[in-house]
């Protein structure tokens, strides 16, 4: 995902007459990217995600869970149950 500031860099040079190869060695992006943003009319930057509602349900019950150390997904869903959580493993 790019910024608005590349974004722009992007559109400024494609005005200018430059190819896509050009752009990608001039801002060292990848071809792919700067083929699909000189393609767009205007900046779109992506939906931001949620985390998911077995992840806010712990975060919230559990502060060590709020920790960056990795947890199994199982170990999650199994500590979800424990505290009342009545949702689905795929949610």
């Amino acid at each position: 995902m790019i910024d608005y500031e590349v974004f722009c860099q992007i559109k400024q040079q494609q005005a200018e007459g430059l190819k896509a190869t050009q752009i990608v060695l001039a801002l060292g992006l990848d071809e792919r990217t700067t083929r699909k943003w000189m393609s767009g009319e205007r900046y779109r930057p992506a939906p931001e995600r949620s985390a998911g509602q077995q992840a806010g349900y712990l975060r919230d019950r559990d502060p060590r869970l709020a920790r960056t150390a990795p947890v199994h997904r199982a170990q999650i869903f199994q500590k979800l149950r424990q505290e009342g959580y009545a949702g689905g493993v795929t949610s």
